[in-house]
């Protein structure tokens, strides 16, 4: 009686073992969700924004860290035109990867949502006063003077004469001058988030 409760006991915990196992093969990694995402997003004609965003969720479930799940996040509701909700999940951006950068796009990302760009320039400064404390030389620094023009800052003219002259290439200068004078910062916000400007 007592070989045939070692081997029952055995075959139970096999059974477990197996189970676990297979379960746990059967979950899909963050970066695994993130792939699917994209896909069910991008579908020519057929795409599933819903189920994208159900799995890039899923993967920040897993990993709230994991910022290609943000980024994906963030395409997929620019696609569907929710800016609010952009402008949330850049937020969540920012709070697990607290750059400049992300900074910068939060920041910009609410604007196209409120279209209101006054109420975003206490947003544009907190910007500029980061990169100048974090950089030597912050006028290198594209996200630096982009916040400076939408600003609208007296700092921009200067710092963006000094973005032009570093960059290496006369295209590189040419792109830099499309970028930050000939476009009117109306036009960066709209061209960004596909959003009609608020002079149209």
């Amino acid at each position: 009686m007592s070989r045939g409760r070692v081997s029952f006991t055995w075959v139970a915990v096999l059974l477990v073992l197996l189970m676990l196992g297979c379960s746990s093969s059967a979950a899909e990694s963050p970066e695994e969700l993130v792939e699917k995402a994209r896909a069910a997003g991008t579908r020519s004609g057929d795409a599933d924004f819903t189920e994208a965003l159900k799995l890039t969720e899923q993967a920040l479930e897993e990993d709230e860290t994991f910022v290609p799940a943000h980024n994906a996040r963030i395409n997929i509701l620019l696609e569907m035109e929710r800016f609010d909700d952009v402008a949330a999940q850049a937020q969540r951006l920012y709070e697990v990867e607290p750059t400049p950068d992300n900074h910068l796009y939060w920041c910009m990302a609410k604007e196209a949502a409120n279209d209101d760009a006054s109420s975003q320039k206490a947003c544009y400064s907190d910007v500029v006063d980061s990169v100048e404390q974090s950089l030597e030389t912050p006028a290198t620094n594209a996200n630096y003077v982009m916040a400076l023009k939408l600003l609208e800052s007296p700092k921009f003219d200067d710092a963006v004469e000094r973005y032009i002259a570093v960059q290496e290439s006369e295209a590189a200068q040419e792109m830099a001058r499309f970028q930050f004078i000939e476009r009117d910062r109306d036009a960066v916000i709209s061209d960004l988030f596909r959003v009609p400007s608020s002079g149209s």
